[in-house]
Order: C-alpha cells, then sequence, then structure tokens
C-alpha cells in the first residue's frame, strides 16, 4: 500500500500529488502580503500603498500639502474602507520584493 503513495509523506489517493492540490487551490500565485506595495495594519489586513497614492492625489493633487493635518485626517477615514485581505491573490500593480 505504501508504494501508491506519492513522496510528500500525507496520506493523498495514488497519482494525487501537493502540486495538483495546491493548483486546485490557487497555492503558487502571489498574494498581497508578498507585495512590497502592502502596508501590513493589523490581523493580515493591510491597505495597498498604489491605491492609497492614488486616492491622496485625486483629492490633494501631487504637491506638499499646506496643511498636512487634513491630509492625516482625510487618510484615517479612508484606511479603514480600503483594508485589503493581504492572503488574497495579487493585482496587476503586484510588486516582488
Amino acid at each position: 500500500m505504501c508504494d501508491n503513495e506519492p513522496g510528500s509523506g500525507y496520506n493523498l489517493p495514488a497519482g494525487c500529488t501537493d502540486a495538483a492540490i495546491d493548483r486546485h487551490f490557487g497555492e503558487g500565485k502571489p498574494t498581497c502580503a508578498e507585495c512590497k506595495r502592502m502596508v501590513e495594519c493589523c490581523c493580515d489586513y493591510g491597505i495597498c500603498e498604489v491605491e492609497f497614492d492614488r486616492a491622496y492625489a485625486e483629492e490633494f493633487g501631487t504637491g506638499d500639502a499646506e496643511n498636512s493635518s487634513f491630509g492625516a485626517m482625510w487618510a484615517l477615514e479612508w484606511i479603514p474602507n480600503h483594508m485589503r485581505d493581504m492572503q488574497e491573490a495579487a493585482c496587476e500593480t503586484f510588486e516582488s520584493y
């Protein structure tokens, strides 16, 4: 019976490999957590730096703000509504470390 088990050490049916299981569940694709632009906030949730920068530029432009407290207050409201699960598949702006 041991001859039918793959070398993974798991009790899998004959012909079933770790790689096949990983492919089925989407393993091997990069996640947000692996992106250097992800800023972790808490408990595997974070914000995308790219998304934040775009939203900030739309709100305040690209120049230096005269009063940074407005930007800070805006960010405090924006961040909780734009948190991402860092275990999700990465988007098209993914950048590896």
